[in-house]
C-alpha cells in the first residue's frame, strides 16, 4: 500500500513538474545565464540597433549599507546576438554602463546621482578610447548615426547643451541657455538628439525640429501641443512621444496629464490624449499618460501598460500610423510569468519594465519578453 501511494505521488510531481517546465519553455526567453560568483545583477541592456548585442551590469556582492554608497567595483559582460560572451570587463567605483556606442565599443558615465563628470568610450577589450568632460550632465544617446547628448537636469540652468560625435570624441554642437524668459536664460523644457543633424526641442508648450547644418531655421513647429512638455521619447524610428502637464490647481487637487504621438520627421501629431486626477481619484489614464508608460510593438500597435492591465491599440492599417480605439484591447500581466517559480529555488526575485520579465534564481538570470493576455 505503502509503495503504491509513493508511485502516486511520485506521477503526481513528476506531471506537475513537467507542466511547469512545459509552462516555462513557452516563455520567449531572450537570455539565461548563471550570474558569476561574488556579484549582484543591477541591470540588462539589449541593443535595439539591429546588432543583437546584449549586456549584463552586476557589482560586487557586498552589503546593502556599502552598495548604496556606490564605492563598489562593477562588472559588465557583453553578449553577442547567439548570447556568446565577447567582452568581460571590471570597472572602477561609479563607472556606469550607458550602452553600446558602435563598432564594438562601450559607453560609459563616471559620476553619482549628481550627473557625470566624464563620459567614456572603451573597446570590448577595456582599452579606453576616449574621455569627455560631462560637468554633471547626463547622457542621452541618438536615433540615428553614432552621437550621444550631454544635457542637464530638467529645470535645471546648468548647461550647455553639448552633442558628441562618439566615433571621434569631439563636441559637434553646443546648444547655450536661451537668452529668454522672466528669470532670464533657459534651456528648453525637453531635449531629444535623433541624430544625423536632427533634434527636438521644447520650450512651454512648443515643440519644434531643428538641424545643426542650418542654424536657427525651424523644419517645422507645433505652437501649443495642449500643456507644458516636461519629457520627450523615441519610441522607434519614426514616432517620438511628449508628456506634458495641461493643468494643475494644487489648491483643488486637480491635475491634468498629456501624452502625444508625433511623427518627428513632419511634425504630424498622430495621437494626443490627457487624463485627470482630481481629490485622488484617478483612471487608468492618468499614471499611463503621466509615467509615460507607452511603447510601439512590433506589430506597431501602441501599448499603454500600468503594474498589472494595460490596453492595446492596433494600427488600422498596416501602412499607416493610425490606430483604432474601438478596436482597444484591454490585457492583463500574464500571470504564467510569476508561477511556479518559488518551489524550484530557495530565492527568487522578479522584476518587471516595459519589456522584460527578469527572473533572478539564487546564482542565475533568465530574461523574458514581457507578456500581456486579453482580459
Amino acid at each position: 500500500m505503502e509503495r503504491k501511494m509513493v508511485k502516486k505521488v511520485t506521477s503526481f510531481a513528476g506531471f506537475f513538474l513537467f507542466l511547469a517546465i512545459g509552462n516555462l519553455l513557452s516563455q520567449e526567453v531572450i537570455f539565461e545565464r548563471t550570474i558569476p560568483p561574488g556579484w549582484v545583477f543591477k541591470k540588462f541592456y539589449e541593443d535595439r540597433s539591429g546588432s543583437g548585442l546584449k549586456a549584463l551590469f552586476l557589482v560586487q556582492d557586498l552589503p546593502d549599507e556599502i552598495r548604496a554608497t556606490g564605492r563598489v567595483a562593477r562588472r559588465l559582460q557583453v553578449f553577442d546576438s547567439r548570447n556568446d560572451l565577447v567582452a568581460d570587463l571590471t570597472l572602477p567605483e561609479w563607472h556606469w554602463f550607458n550602452g553600446f556606442a558602435g563598432n564594438d565599443r562601450l559607453l560609459v558615465g563616471v559620476g553619482d546621482e549628481n550627473g557625470y563628470s566624464h563620459i567614456k568610450v572603451f573597446d570590448f577589450n577595456g582599452r579606453e578610447i576616449f574621455s569627455f568632460e560631462a560637468g554633471g550632465r547626463w547622457v542621452q544617446k541618438s536615433l540615428l548615426g553614432n552621437e550621444v547628448a550631454l544635457t542637464p537636469r530638467l529645470g535645471e540652468e546648468r548647461g550647455p547643451i553639448s552633442i558628441i560625435d562618439l566615433d571621434k570624441g569631439i563636441e559637434k554642437l553646443r546648444i547655450e541657455p536661451y537668452p529668454e524668459g522672466p528669470r532670464g536664460t533657459v534651456l528648453p523644457g525637453s531635449f531629444l538628439l535623433l541624430g544625423d543633424g536632427y533634434f527636438i526641442t521644447a520650450l512651454g508648450a512648443t515643440i519644434f525640429l531643428e538641424n545643426y547644418s542650418r542654424p536657427g531655421n525651424k523644419l517645422w513647429i507645433i505652437q501649443n501641443i495642449g500643456g507644458n512638455v516636461h519629457d520627450a521619447r523615441i519610441l522607434n524610428r519614426d514616432l517620438i512621444a511628449v508628456g506634458y502637464e495641461a493643468k494643475v490647481d494644487f489648491k483643488k487637487k486637480e491635475f491634468i496629464a498629456g501624452l502625444a504621438v508625433i511623427r518627428w520627421e513632419t511634425g504630424e501629431i498622430l495621437f494626443n490624449r490627457t487624463a485627470r486626477l482630481e481629490n485622488g481619484k484617478k483612471d487608468f489614464w492618468y499614471p499611463v499618460l503621466k509615467y509615460f508608460n507607452l511603447l510601439v510593438e512590433e506589430d506597431g500597435s501602441l501599448l499603454f501598460y500600468g503594474d498589472k492591465e494595460a490596453l492595446r491599440l492596433p494600427k488600422e492599417k498596416p501602412e499607416e500610423w493610425k490606430w483604432s480605439e474601438k478596436r482597444a484591447l484591454k490585457l492583463k500581466a500574464d500571470p504564467a510569468q510569476k508561477a511556479v517559480r518559488a518551489e524550484a529555488v530557495r530565492t527568487v526575485k522578479v522584476e518587471a519594465d516595459d519589456r522584460y520579465v527578469i527572473v533572478i534564481a539564487d546564482s542565475s538570470i533568465r530574461v523574458e519578453r514581457r507578456r500581456w493576455v486579453i482580459e
